[in-house]
């Protein structure tokens, strides 16, 4: 299984090496073009917020993943966007940005972050802000949705699981349909627009 490698000093001493990384596509949706440099850096990012080794290996299956991630992700943005909604604060937004500079031992380190993976702040902020307004977002539309449990879908619950109390079957049922329709509602974003993965 083959690994893509990260190591800042590739980076620092390779110009060539960063132009490859900065031109290889791997994805795209709609008009937008994903490189495996953008992939990098955004797994560099959740490495940093987890305190991770920058410098370890990056698995195939962990930029699979990343890939898919920016894409729903990207999308679901756009899409809360289109609705006009504010969904975090300015003190929100500003508490997220300096809670990742915290996970660095010093400013210079910060910096060197910054630098290493060519981020621009503004660039970076949109990063680390993304997951918590997609997570706000699907929790203001899919989620605080009302959610109706039939007496046929409770009757034929409890048939199977008898030892649970009604309370207790209506909200597993409920939990169930909110996530049926998580699942059918991102894939129903995931209809309406283009996406084609490349990367191999």
């Amino acid at each position: 299984m083959k690994k893509y490698v990260i190591l800042a000093c590739v980076f620092l001493i390779s110009a060539s090496g960063h132009a490859e990384l900065w031109n290889e596509i791997v994805a795209q949706y709609n008009d937008q073009v994903i490189t495996l440099w953008d992939i990098q850096r955004e797994i560099q990012v959740q490495r940093a917020f987890s305190k991770k080794d920058l410098k370890a290996p990056i698995e195939e299956s962990v930029v699979r993943q990343a890939i898919r991630t920016k894409i729903i992700e990207e999308l679901v943005l756009e899409e809360a966007q289109s609705f006009g909604l504010s969904l975090l604060s300015e003190a929100a937004k500003n508490m997220a940005s300096e809670n990742f500079k915290k996970t660095f031992l010093s400013k210079q380190a910060y910096e060197t972050f910054l630098k290493t993976y060519a981020w621009q702040e503004a660039e970076l902020q949109h990063v680390i802000l993304r997951p918590l307004v997609v997570e706000k977002f699907i929790e203001k539309k899919i989620l605080s949705a009302y959610v109706h449990v039939t007496r046929d879908e409770l009757a034929a619950y409890l048939e199977k699981n008898p030892k649970q109390s009604k309370s207790s079957a209506e909200k597993v049922i409920k939990k169930e349909k909110i996530q049926k329709n998580l699942k059918d509602w991102i894939r129903n974003v995931k209809r309406k627009n283009t996406i084609k993965v490349v990367f191999e």
